[in-house]
């Protein structure tokens, strides 16, 4: 593992263990929600990149432990967010089945990291449901410190007028909404139009902190075309925020080229890894000299590794300070 000297010196990063990760999964195995099939297969394959032993008898207590473990031994990140993922509804506030979604319940996520030093509550609630109004109020109470959404999957529309009580409540209770960005192709979509991030001004309208993942893009590789919309989302509201979740990927990349372009966007990023997703710096082959690429790719901890890339393409978590300002649970 490299010294944080070493780090400090070459990569400019924090010098303190302050840094937030907003955006980490929780996973299941077995019963409804498994992760089975060739999907199954692809994330224990990336669990076994974490260190996550292959074998394990609860492979999902094993993974949930191995976080806490890469948190604890983190150089620079004190905590990871960790949230699940609600379901689809009808319009009556019911549940619909689809046998393609994975559906990872507050509970569940409770569970998954109790006792778990360095792990936090991310609920996940679609404001669809009829009984989200409680389960919000059920959420805080259990120390959720954020809530995620991913309207595309969950098939429900952000921008309604009749979700302005639902987040009129976050507010008051300082819980911050992390909102998916861009296509959606992993878990499937309803609708891939409701990732535009266009659709957050509701939210951002009721004084909720709003984070746009993924950078605030399609995740259409080149094609992106979402800039103007985070710029005046930025410009309009203190409360908007942009996250560096699965920005290492090659069809997120694109992202980190667009902000750091801009100012104003820039200082609105929070960190995210999108962890169990792989930390790649080999994707900036081009836009880091040789020598820090090395070092970068030389870092062991996920979490360190993916902050330490951001930082060094100019993407540094300038905007975690204005939104805990904003929240009461930072």
């Amino acid at each position: 593992m490299r010294k944080r000297s070493d780090m400090e010196g070459e990569l400019k990063v924090p010098r303190e263990k302050t840094v937030t990760d907003y955006h980490v999964h929780s996973l299941v195995f077995g019963g409804a929600s498994s992760l089975a099939g060739v999907r199954g297969l692809f994330l224990k394959r990336l669990l076994r990149r974490l260190g996550v032993p292959a074998r394990a008898a609860d492979l999902e207590a094993a993974y949930h432990a191995r976080l806490s473990h890469l948190v604890r031994r983190s150089i620079f990140v004190r905590r990871a967010v960790v949230f699940g993922l609600d379901g689809r509804y009808d319009s009556g506030g019911r549940p619909v089945e689809v046998r393609s979604l994975l559906t990872i319940p507050n509970e569940r996520v409770l569970a998954n990291i109790a006792g778990l030093e360095g792990l936090c509550f991310g609920a996940s609630i679609n404001p669809a449901r009829a009984d989200a109004a409680d389960e919000l109020e059920r959420c805080a109470a259990a120390g959720a410190v954020i809530v995620k959404v991913l309207p595309n999957t969950q098939g429900f529309d952000p921008a309604r007028r009749r979700y302005r009580p639902f987040y009129r409540r976050m507010a008051e209770l300082g819980l911050p909404l992390l909102v998916h960005s861009g296509m959606e192709f992993v878990l499937g979509a309803a609708d891939q139009s409701l990732g535009d991030p266009a659709r957050l001004e509701t939210a951002l309208a009721e004084g909720v902190a709003v984070i746009a993942a993924h950078g605030g893009g399609t995740g259409l590789g080149p094609f992106e075309h979402n800039l103007p919309v985070l710029r005046r989302l930025a410009r309009r509201y203190d409360n908007f925020f942009i996250d560096t979740a699965a920005l290492t990927l090659p069809t997120r990349m694109a992202m980190v080229f667009l902000l750091r372009r801009h100012p104003l966007l820039r200082g609105r990023v929070v960190f995210g890894t999108d962890l169990p997703l792989p930390q790649l710096a080999a994707p900036f082959v081009f836009s880091l000299a040789p020598r820090r690429l090395l070092e970068i790719r030389r870092i062991e901890n996920p979490f360190d590794r993916a902050l330490a890339l951001m930082v060094g393409l100019g993407l540094p978590p300038a905007g975690q300070a204005p939104l805990e300002a904003l929240v009461k649970r930072a």
